[in-house]
C-alpha cells in the first residue's frame, strides 16, 4: 500500500513528490499475498524502448474520491468490479477527508493532495513511463455503476484495436449526447466516433494516454474541453490508429453503466481550462455514426466456474487449465470464483496446481450451518451473475456451493455444466446433503459430464436427455496422475519423514503396515464414537507394526471428538489437513486406506491401494464391483473385521 498526503499544491513541495512517484523513472508495483503494494522509484529499463520495461500484466485503474464518495456504488463496490489478480487500484482523494477506515484500505494506492483535479492528478503522477506497466488505463467517477465486466470490455478493445473508449450510458446526466447508449446498438458492439467524454468513465491504452499526456498543460484541471479534441490529436498529431479519425475513439453500446449523477458540468469549461485547444473546437464534430462490427462477431463468451472447498478445486484443476491455455483463452474467457465454503483448504488444493482464484466472496463462518450458508451464497453468486452475465456456469460435485450457484443460474436462465454428474447412493439422507444436491443439480443441468458409463445410465434412467451427456472420466484422477507425475516429494515434509522412520525401524518389516484413516461425513458425525474406538483397538493390537496417519478434519465437531479418544496413541499420529502436494506421496507410502470419503477412494483405487470405505452408502460402486473397494459400514465390530481381512490379503495386520 502507497499512501501519499500533500496539504497544497504548494510548487515547493511538488518537485519532491514527482521524484518519488517517479516522473522520470519507471514506477515499479510490488503485489504481495496480503494485497498490499509497494512503490520504488528505481527503474531497471531503457525508458527510450517501450518494450523493455516491467510489466505487471494488469490493468490501472485511477478514481476520484472525496468525503461524498463514501456511499456511493463505485466505493462500496470498487474491490467485486475491479479486481486484485487483473488491477492496480489508485484513489485520487480530492479534498482532506480521512480514509483510513475504509475497509481493505491496504489493497489501494492512495494519493492526497487538497483542492486539486483531474488532470492536475494525471499529469503530475500517471505520466508515459509510469503507465508502461500497465495493458489498460481506466479513469472513473466515483459517481457511477458499473454493468458489465471489465475484463470483457477489455478483450473487445484488444479485439477492434480501439485505443480509446467508454461505454454506453444507460442513464443519468449527459454533457455530450453521443455517449449515450445509442437506441439502435441492438446485436452490434457500439460505434465508432470522434468524441469519447472525460467522464464517467474512460479506457485507453499506453498509445492513447501518452498522447493525451503530452498535448496536457499545468493548468489542466478537469479537463473539460480537452475531450472534444482528444481523438483528433491521437488521429492527427500522435498518428495512431493507422491515423484515421474513424478508427481511433468508440463508445462500446454493449457495455453500460448509470452515471448516478444529475449534474452536467459545461463544456465551455474547456475554454477556460485549456486555451490551446480551441483551434480545434471549430471544425470538430463529424455526424455522421459509424457502427462497429456485429455483435456475433465479438462477443467474448465468459463461463464461471464456481468452487467452494478442496475437493472441488482439485476436481477442477484440470479443466481450468485447459479452459485457461492459450487455445481457449482466444475463444472465451473463464472465471473462476470461490464461495470460500472451505476456505483454507480450497486456497492449498487451488496452490498446488499454480491456479488461482478470480474473485473470492470469502463466505465462510465458523460453525457455519447449511441454512446461513445458502443464504450467502445464493445473494452473493446472484450479484455477480447480474454484474458478468456469464454465458455458462461450471460446477463440481455435489456441495452447497455447487447446489446454490447452479440454481442461481438457472433463474438467471444461464446453462449449468455439472462436473461428475450421475453419481448416486439412492438414498437421500445418505450422504447427507450431498445426494440431494446431485439429484437436484442434475434435474436442470444443460450439460453433464458423467465420469463412468454406470453415471451415464444413473442419468438416463432419470430422464436426462442422453445427448446432455458426456462421458469424461474421473477429473479427480486426471489430477492426481498431472500432479504427480511431474512433482518429486519433499522428504523434508514432517509426515513423510514420521513413515520413513517407521519403516526403517519396524521390527518386523514384511509385516509393517501404514494406514491412512480420514473420517469426515456429516451423516457419520453420531458414529464417530464406534469409528474411533475400532481405530484405538487396531493401534493397540499392533503397537510395534502398525502406523496411522489421520489427518483430522478442521470442523471442531470432528476434530475434538478424535483428539478426545486417540491422541495419546504413538502409533496413531493426528495432523493437520494434509496439503494435496504431499497427500499423494502419503498415499503412495501407505498400504490400506481407511476413509469415509468419496474423492480419497478414487484416487487410492487408481494407485492400487486397498480401500476399506467407513459409510453405508456409496456413489461409486464401480470400485466394489471390481473388488478395490470393501465397504463395511461404520460400526465397532464391522471395521475390526474388515481390517483383518484386508490386512490378511495383503500380509499386513495378522
Amino acid at each position: 500500500m502507497y499512501d501519499f498526503s500533500l496539504g497544497s499544491s504548494n510548487s515547493k513541495v511538488l518537485p519532491k513528490t514527482d521524484a518519488v512517484l517517479g516522473i522520470n523513472k519507471t514506477i515499479h508495483l510490488n503485489h504481495f499475498s496480503n494485497g498490499s503494494v509497494s512503490l520504488e522509484g528505481e527503474t531497471d529499463c531503457n525508458l527510450d524502448n517501450k518494450t523493455d520495461c516491467y510489466k505487471v500484466n494488469k490493468s490501472l485503474v485511477v478514481a476520484f474520491w472525496r468525503e461524498s464518495s463514501r456511499d456511493k456504488w463505485l466505493a462500496k463496490n470498487m474491490l467485486k468490479v475491479f479486481d486484485e489478480k487483473h488491477f492496480v487500484r489508485i484513489i485520487m482523494v480530492h479534498d482532506d477527508s480521512n480514509w483510513s477506515s475504509y475497509p481493505n484500505k491496504d489493497r489501494f494506492i492512495w494519493i492526497h493532495v487538497n483542492g486539486q483535479k483531474r488532470f492536475w492528478y494525471i499529469k503530475r503522477f500517471l505520466t508515459p513511463t509510469i503507465l508502461r506497466a500497465y495493458t489498460y488505463v481506466w479513469i472513473v467517477d466515483d459517481d457511477v455503476e458499473i454493468l458489465f465486466q471489465p475484463l470483457q470490455y477489455e478483450c473487445v478493445a484488444t479485439k477492434l484495436n480501439v485505443p480509446l473508449s467508454a461505454p454506453g450510458r444507460l442513464n443519468g446526466a449527459v454533457s455530450h449526447a453521443i455517449t449515450r447508449t445509442h437506441k439502435d446498438f441492438a446485436g452490434k458492439i457500439g460505434r465508432w466516433t470522434d468524441l469519447v467524454e472525460i467522464g464517467p468513465i474512460v479506457v485507453g491504452n499506453l498509445l492513447a494516454w501518452e498522447c493525451i499526456w503530452n498535448f496536457l498543460s499545468a493548468s489542466v484541471g478537469l479537463g473539460w474541453g480537452l475531450d472534444l479534441v482528444w481523438c483528433r490529436l491521437m488521429a492527427h498529431n500522435c498518428k495512431i490508429s493507422n491515423a484515421t479519425i474513424q478508427t481511433t475513439c468508440a463508445i462500446f453500446d454493449v457495455f453500460q453503466h448509470n452515471h448516478l449523477s444529475n449534474n452536467i458540468a459545461s463544456t465551455a469549461a474547456g475554454g477556460k481550462e485549456g486555451p490551446a485547444y480551441n483551434q480545434y473546437y471549430n471544425d470538430f464534430h463529424t455526424k455522421k455514426v459509424i457502427f462497429g462490427p456485429l455483435a456475433n462477431d465479438l462477443t467474448v463468451y465468459s463461463s464461471f466456474v464456481v468452487l467452494g472447498t478442496c475437493p472441488e478445486g482439485i476436481k477442477c484443476a484440470p479443466l481450468i487449465a485447459e479452459l485457461k491455455s492459450d487455445y481457449y483463452r482466444s475463444k472465451f474467457q473463464t472465471i473462476v470464483l470461490s464461495t470460500g465454503q472451505h476456505r483454507e483448504n480450497l486456497h492449498q488444493s487451488l496452490m498446488a496446481f499454480k491456479q488461482t482464484i478470480d474473485i473470492d466472496l470469502d463466505l465462510m463462518v465458523d460453525n457455519q450451518n447449511l441454512s446461513d450458508l445458502f443464504h450467502r451464497i445464493f445473494f452473493q453468486i446472484n450479484e455477480q451473475i447480474n454484474l458478468i452475465k456469464p454465458n455458462l456456469l461450471i460446477v463440481q460435485g455435489d456441495t452447497t456451493t455447487a447446489l446454490v450457484s447452479a440454481l442461481v443460474a438457472a433463474y438467471n436462465q444461464i446453462p449449468v455444466a455439472h462436473v461428475e454428474a450421475g453419481l448416486r447412493t439412492f438414498n437421500l439422507s445418505n450422504p447427507f446433503p450431498e445426494e440431494l444436491n446431485r439429484k437436484i443439480i442434475d434435474s436442470f443441468a444443460k450439460l453433464m459430464f458423467a465420469p463412468t458409463t454406470f453415471a451415464k445410465e444413473v442419468l438416463i434412467r432419470e430422464g436426462a436427455c442422453e445427448t446432455d451427456i458426456f462421458i469424461t472420466g474421473n477429473t479427480g484422477v486426471d489430477a492426481f496422475y498431472q500432479y504427480y507425475k511431474h512433482e518429486n516429494p519433499n522428504k523434508n515434509n514432517s509426515i513423510l519423514r514420521i513413515i520413513d522412520n517407521f519403516k526403517k525401524k519396524s521390527l518386523n518389516k514384511t509385516h509393517s503396515v501404514v494406514i491412512v484413516v480420514t473420517m469426515h461425513r456429516r451423516e457419520n458425525f453420531q458414529y464417530l464414537s464406534d469409528m474411533c474406538h475400532a481405530i484405538k483397538t487396531i493401534a493397540n493390537e499392533h503397537t510395534k507394526d502398525i502406523l496411522i496417519i489421520l489427518p483430522v478434519h478442521p470442523n471442531p465437531n470432528v476434530k475434538n471428538f478424535v483428539l478426545k479418544i486417540l491422541n495419546n496413541l504413538n502409533n496413531v499420529k493426528i495432523v493437520d489437513p494434509i496439503s494435496y502436494d504431499i497427500f499423494g506421496y502419503v498415499l503412495l507410502e501407505s498400504d490400506i486406506i481407511m476413509t469415509d470419503s468419496g474423492g480419497i477412494q478414487e484416487e487410492a483405487v487408481s494407485i492400487g491401494k486397498p480401500v476399506i470405505l467407513m459409510r453405508m452408502t456409496t456413489e461409486r460402486p464401480e470400485g466394489i464391483y471390481l473388488g478395490t473397494i470393501k465397504q463395511i459400514g461404520i460400526f465397532y465390530d464391522d471395521i475390526i473385521k474388515a481390517s483383518h481381512e484386508v490386512g490378511t490379503c495383503n500380509l499386513c495386520v495378522v
